[in-house]
């Protein structure tokens, strides 16, 4: 990995991806959404960057201390105690 431009050398534990990245391959039913205890969990560096307000559904985009590295921002919780992840799943 290389944590000064935050590119980490562990899977990022994504949620259901596809098996492989073939141009014939069908993600319609895949999730790239990243898993609650996933090493890109407020990782990203938004320096520079113009991030939107909202993650990919519509979710508040920053909910830590910096933002997750994926299409959707993880929810630790919420008040019907269920994560952002699952929610996708």
């Amino acid at each position: 990995g290389d944590t000064s431009h935050n590119v980490i050398g562990t899977a990022p534990m994504l949620i259901a991806p596809t098996a492989n990245n073939l141009v014939t391959t069908d993600a319609t039913s895949a999730n790239f959404g990243i898993q609650a205890l996933s090493p890109c969990v407020d990782k990203g560096d938004t320096v520079g960057a113009s991030p939107l307000p909202y993650d990919y559904i519509g979710g508040n985009r920053i909910m830590g201390s910096k933002i997750d590295i994926g299409a959707y921002e993880v929810v630790k919780s919420n008040p019907e105690g269920i994560t952002e992840a699952q929610r996708n799943t």
